[in-house]
């Protein structure tokens, strides 16, 4: 389990170029989603030798701690009492002190926030990953703190070009500290040994059906509606067709009352979280991702090595990854075109077929997590070692 006080495993601040590189990732919990499933895949790639690896949570903890923990990463809780607890400024310093961490990397706004507050008291320096463009959840007010804090930060790295843009437009961040480093996937994750069927039957789900699959949190940004009433609109044309609605959130029951409604309660089916995402990739035909706002997707990557064609719209990072016609298709968040592309897929299994192929091919050259593992050690030896990026 992890606890509120772990032993330092680092050296003195400020090591030889020759020595390992303690880094602290600094996140508010660990839930099975993309930034925290993305962040462990690095973790596996890591150089050991080279990186020396612990986790914090400040917020909660979460299913993923059991396997960072059973790779030999500590993960200490040091938990935030209330939204407004400032003493965690002075716990985590206190942490990051007594660790004598090289690097604290932080990720997403809440520990984005805290941390780089932690960061003021001491000498550590500061990487934050913007996973996202604007946030409406954030605020004004959080804007501005996170424009504010960017002072602190020496490094912060952009999982896309848009994200980039954004920060440098939007946010007014330093673009003197803004680095791109795509996301990347484990390929290795990729070999599934079981068979479609089995999967299917595992799942208690038809077998015979045609799956879509949505993955992400059941929120309004992710337009799960908008699948939903395209497969109603498809529905007399393509009966044996169905959706695999992957992922939980507030929209849960009005989704679910929406199929019903539509009378395709049994041909959307909600499988709540998931740690098998790759074998229920495997199993569908399609991945559909209609959103509304998005960073670079770590579930669009993952179908595209699942060699899935991918129907998306034209948001955030995804328009860097799919070629239109080679990789996937692009669409609004209109039910009507949504609808028809997807029949265009499923009536033309041989076309959907050689853009699942071209998808998995990109992946393999361009965002593998070995990658993104190298880069992320690339930049904290420039930082400590060169100079290279403020702070």
């Amino acid at each position: 389990m992890a606890q509120e006080v772990r032993k330092s495993s680092s050296g003195p601040l400020g090591p030889l170029p020759g020595r390992r590189i303690s880094v602290c990732h600094l996140l508010p919990a660990l839930p099975a989603h993309g930034a925290e499933q993305l962040l462990l895949d690095i973790a596996r790639k890591t150089d050991r030798d080279r990186i020396s690896l612990s986790v914090c949570l400040i917020s909660g903890l979460g299913p993923l701690v059991k396997d960072f923990e059973s790779l030999g990463i500590p993960v200490t809780y040091i938990p935030k009492r209330s939204r407004k607890d400032l003493s965690v400024v002075l716990r985590l310093a206190a942490f990051f002190r007594k660790n004598r961490f090289d690097i604290v990397h932080t990720h997403l706004f809440t520990a984005d926030l805290w941390g780089r507050l932690s960061g003021l008291l001491t000498r550590v320096p500061i990487v934050s990953t913007s996973h996202t463009t604007s946030d409406p959840n954030i605020g004004r007010a959080g804007r501005l703190l996170d424009r504010l804090l960017d002072r602190r930060n020496n490094a912060v790295i952009c999982v896309s070009e848009a994200v980039r843009n954004y920060r440098i437009s939007g946010a007014g961040f330093d673009p003197s500290k803004l680095h791109i480093i795509e996301n990347g996937i484990d390929l290795d994750r990729f070999a599934v040994p079981v068979s479609r069927d089995e999967v299917l039957k595992r799942l208690g789900v038809d077998g015979k059906r045609r799956w879509i699959a949505i993955v992400g949190r059941l929120v309004p940004l992710k337009g799960h509606r908008f699948l939903i009433e395209a497969l109603a609109r498809i529905s007399r044309d393509f009966p044996e067709t169905g959706i695999l609605v992957v992922g939980e959130g507030e929209d849960e029951a009005e989704l679910k009352e929406l199929a019903l409604r539509l009378g395709l309660s049994d041909r959307v089916v909600f499988l709540g979280l998931r740690r098998d995402v790759p074998e229920i990739l495997r199993a569908a035909e399609i991945l559909a991702m209609p959103s509304s706002r998005e960073g670079l997707p770590i579930v669009l990557l993952e179908a595209m090595a699942a060699s899935l064609p991918v129907v998306v719209t034209r948001v955030g990072g995804i328009p860097e990854v799919v070629e239109e016609e080679k990789t996937g298709l692009f669409v609004t968040q209109e039910p009507a075109m949504i609808a028809q592309a997807l029949a265009r897929l499923l009536r033309d299994p041989d076309f959907a077929r050689a853009l699942g192929r071209q998808a998995r091919s990109l992946i393999e050259e361009r965002y593998d997590v070995r990658k993104v593992a190298r880069r992320y050690e690339e930049l904290y030896r420039r930082i400590l070692f060169r100079g290279e990026t403020g702070g």
